[in-house]
């Protein structure tokens, strides 16, 4: 809980707060937001956020993504999901997930390269 509320606190202090503030869209993302969860996350689910980041979503496609960070039960989790469908890549457990529908598949695991 106290990583959620240093998260929140984070994003409204840097002026980039929707109205939910746990919610940002991928193209305002700025190196403060992206060092700050670098250092908030384990370093597989940071490997993971990284790679989807830099080799899934083109710098240029980011308008059409949003980011979600969550640290619920000790467990933080960052979920990156399109706009335009229920598509969304998540980091948990230094697993990336993707989602579609409801379902999900393991794409790459993190974990291992530590």
């Amino acid at each position: 809980m106290k990583r959620l509320i240093i998260a929140f606190t984070c994003v409204t202090t840097i002026g980039l707060a929707s109205a939910a503030a746990d919610t940002l869209a991928l193209d305002k993302l700025d190196r403060d937001i992206d060092g700050y969860l670098q250092k908030i996350l384990s370093n597989a689910d940071a490997a993971c956020f990284e790679h989807i980041i830099t080799k899934i979503i083109a710098k240029e496609d980011r308008k059409e993504y949003y980011l979600t960070f969550e640290d619920t039960n000790q467990t933080s989790a960052v979920e990156i999901g399109s706009y335009d469908s229920s598509y969304l890549y998540t980091c948990v457990g230094g697993k990336l997930l993707s989602w579609d529908t409801g379902e999900s598949t393991v794409l790459e695991d993190f974990t291992s390269a530590q």
